[in-house]
């Protein structure tokens, strides 16, 4: 008899400690989804930040949305519709970034006459400006160009000393190299 009741005893703790495990395994899953959410909605909230370099490059930086692939279906079924587009599996992507710049410039130049006709023409590392007048009117060419960099880092969680561990939020960094350009829209998605 005393056999049985050892082995019942067994049993029930083992069942104790499994569901024990389990519950400690959904309560774990459960904060990192909601650590997820309210990080989401801190983002949300915030707005991109602009500033210039020490060399008067544009820079912006804005922090990481986290989607799920139902989420993104979602919020973001444009933004699937262009990637559909790239003949990218929507399941493959890793993550998802978005720039709008806007560049605006003063362009002092010089009317120059060719074969009796009034044109214009500038140009410098990164516009390029010309065309002719005809009557009252004018074809005008302007050529913009910049060269964006991308840089994906994280913000430490934990710091002691000179160490950091955990990742607190993830950022995306973009500088872009025309002065004269002004950043409209900034978005980073990352797919889990």
């Amino acid at each position: 008899m005393k056999k049985y009741i050892y082995l019942l005893t067994a049993v029930l703790v083992t069942i104790l400690i499994i569901s024990y495990s389990i519950q400690n395994a959904q309560l774990h899953t459960a904060r990192a989804e909601n650590s997820r959410l309210s990080s989401n909605v801190s983002v949300l909230n915030k707005n991109y930040t602009t500033y210039k370099t020490a060399y008067g490059h544009a820079a912006a930086k804005v922090e990481a949305l986290k989607y799920t692939q139902e989420e993104m279906k979602v919020y973001e079924a444009n933004l699937l519709h262009e990637i559909g587009e790239l003949q990218i599996k929507p399941k493959n992507v890793i993550s998802v970034a978005q720039v709008g710049t806007q560049t605006s410039t003063i362009i002092p130049t010089k009317i120059i006459y060719v074969d009796s006709v009034k044109c214009l023409a500038y140009e410098d590392r990164f516009t390029t400006l010309s065309g002719c007048f005809k009557g009252d009117s004018i074809n005008l060419l302007v050529e913009n160009r910049d060269s964006l960099t991308t840089v994906v880092s994280k913000v430490p969680k934990h710091y002691f000393l000179w160490w950091s561990w955990g990742v607190k939020a993830i950022n995306l960094n973009i500088l872009s190299q025309n002065p004269n350009t002004k950043f409209t829209y900034v978005k980073y998605i990352e797919l889990k």
